[in-house]
């Protein structure tokens, strides 16, 4: 299941007067990322690499223990949470949770971060929720759907930093016109935030899961086979209208986005659980902020 083109969006970025302001990955992770693609690597080089930033490795233990990833046992090591979840899990944690600390809050801006993140957690615990409740017939990380989801908006970062004028014009549109962000940054910018997203998630060289996801996530392809992919997006699209219809954060605009029916229906989910899956989407989100935050 290919990408269309971000070609455009690619041209654009470039041209920007600040596109050497781009974020980077944290070093933990590129350290992680090397370590990984090694023959050698063992459970001792991962943790000290993780443990080399304590900040990183209190957030991670913080949340592995937290109520939203409900395993059974407390674990105070990390080395103990790498063999609970496994190398690339693990170091798809440290990328989400680095990620937020690529920003900084203001409340000066028309772009609040706090409130951008909070919903991006929502996301995060919802797609994973989701899945965990979802009959599909293989196997997918719980751990990389939270990833996902905390990351399918990043492209509004980079539209706020590279093209902070008319990103701001577009909020401002679609909150006055009572329209879709995303509708609105299609109108005055010409590309929206699921294809800024894609392009620096490929640009960093991370797993297509994870652009897949920020592409598809405004409109999942449903498939009619069983996909990974497919699945992902899915859970990821129903989270984000559902984090919207729960008020928790903001992504920009107020407005809850269209449901893709197909999407619930694909995942399998029991209708009758959903004020449930509300719940607990609300109740771990704020778990987590607090965590976070």
């Amino acid at each position: 299941m290919d990408l269309p083109s971000i070609e455009n969006v690619a041209l654009k970025i470039q041209q920007s007067t600040q596109s050497t302001d781009l974020p980077t990955l944290p070093t933990v992770y590129n350290q992680l990322r090397g370590l990984l693609a090694r023959e050698d690597c063992t459970f001792e080089n991962v943790a000290a690499i993780v443990q080399s930033d304590p900040a990183i490795t209190l957030k991670i233990l913080k949340l592995v223990n937290s109520a939203a990833f409900g395993f059974n046992s407390e674990i105070r090591q990390i080395k103990s949470a790498v063999r609970l979840i496994g190398f690339n899990q693990l170091s798809h944690l440290i990328l989400g949770l680095s990620v937020i600390n690529l920003t900084e809050s203001t409340e000066e801006s028309e772009f609040n971060f706090k409130q951008f993140w909070k919903h991006s957690i929502a996301v995060g615990v919802g797609a994973r929720l989701l899945l965990s409740k979802s009959n599909v017939p293989i196997h997918l990380e719980l751990e990389d759907a939270f990833v996902a989801g905390l990351l399918h908006d990043i492209g509004k970062l980079i539209s706020e930093k590279l093209f902070r004028t008319d990103f701001h014009r577009a909020i401002a549109l679609c909150k006055t016109e009572g329209i879709q962000l995303i509708t609105a940054e299609n109108r005055i910018l010409g590309f929206n935030h699921q294809e800024t997203g894609s392009f620096i998630l490929r640009d960093w060289g991370l797993p297509k899961i994870f652009e897949y996801v920020c592409y598809h996530h405004h409109a999942p392809q449903v498939p009619s086979e069983p996909h990974a992919l497919a699945y992902m997006a899915c859970a990821t699209h129903l989270a984000n209208a559902i984090s919207k219809a729960l008020d928790l954060g903001s992504g920009g605009d107020p407005y809850v986005p269209p449901i893709n029916y197909e999407a619930w229906q694909y995942l399998d989910l029991p209708l009758n659980e959903l004020e449930s899956i509300c719940q607990q989407i609300r109740k771990d989100t704020k778990e987590l902020y607090q965590l976070m935050f």
